[in-house]
């Protein structure tokens, strides 16, 4: 009898433990083939990475990666090309089925095309069951690439922030603005210093509705990295967003890049699912989140984006 222990540790007042274990009766577990991709106008080419689900009972230390399938890529419904397999070494790692530590092989499939904004595409994919017997593998997905949205408006305004203890910071106040298209878009933004994502804080409505489904955020203001969020509150309309950036004394940076992403619909939502799962990771009392998926037949997610992005000169 295939089972999974649930086990529900009660605090009581005098700080004692009961545990409860309950065992429960899964279904048979049919694998399913699992795909992702992500696309965007700036790359020269599309890349498809296939795999097999795995069921709770089993090993999650190896990806299987699917190297017999057959992919073909189109465009509006036209067929654009069947991808070649390719791959490249991964990290060095245990690996269960051997038993032996060795570089993962990491395989994928790949067109070297461009992709067009506001174009449409398909994936398909099939291959070979790796259970005698059942149907083979066939899974298609389609995403629309998102129009690129220029920034129009880029400025920075630094200040001083005098702490009760004596302490000041310098910060750097930043204000982009974009023109909304009248349509349901969503957006990312970065700050890169560098090569590295800057951390920032805003209190813009749009960035804080994002984190509405997130409990134990505080909702005054958005903090973060890569605030994802929806036009919701201003659809078609041309948008501001002011921002804050801490900045250390020995910050000796000649510029900044702002970074504009107009994603698709299934970017957001898998991307949205994702961090909630991350969140509730660990914790017994949270509800189980089901991670987004656009894979008709299987799992997995195809997104695109379209980006845009200013530099800001520090030395002006």
């Amino acid at each position: 009898m295939k089972s999974i222990f649930f086990v529900f540790v009660f605090f009581l007042i005098s700080s004692c433990g009961l545990e409860m274990v309950i065992d429960v009766d899964l279904p048979e577990y049919d694998k399913q083939m699992v795909l992702l991709s992500q696309i965007n106008p700036d790359s020269n080419n599309v890349k498809v990475y296939l795999s097999h689900s795995v069921s709770l009972e089993e090993p999650n230390s190896n990806f299987n990666y699917i190297n017999n399938a057959e992919v073909k890529l189109f465009i509006d419904d036209v067929l654009l090309d069947s991808l070649q397999l390719g791959f490249e070494l991964g990290e060095y790692m245990y690996n269960s089925n051997t038993q032996i530590y060795e570089y993962d092989t990491i395989y994928f499939y790949q067109s070297a095309i461009s992709v067009i904004a506001g174009s449409s595409y398909r994936l398909e994919a099939t291959a070979p069951n790796i259970d005698e017997g059942l149907e083979p593998f066939s899974v298609t997905s389609t995403v629309k690439v998102p129009d690129n949205i220029d920034i129009t408006i880029v400025d920075f305004q630094d200040s001083i922030v005098s702490h009760s203890d004596g302490w000041e910071e310098k910060v750097r106040n930043i204000t982009i603005g974009f023109d909304d298209l009248e349509l349901d878009n969503y957006y990312q933004l970065f700050v890169f210093d560098g090569s590295y994502e800057s951390y920032y804080e805003s209190s813009d409505p749009s960035l804080i509705a994002s984190l509405s489904f997130d409990p134990f955020m505080d909702e005054t203001f958005y903090s973060g990295y890569d605030a994802l969020f929806s036009d919701v509150l201003f659809n078609g309309e041309t948008k501001q967003i002011e921002f804050s950036i801490y900045v250390w004394e020995k910050d000796a940076l000649s510029s900044l890049k702002v970074e504009l992403r107009n994603v698709s619909e299934s970017y957001y939502y898998y991307y949205r699912s994702v961090y909630l799962h991350q969140m509730n990771e660990g914790n017994p009392f949270a509800e189980p989140v089901q991670v987004y998926s656009n894979v008709e037949n299987g799992l997995g997610v195809f997104t695109a984006y379209n980006k845009s992005y200013q530099v800001l000169n520090l030395n002006n």
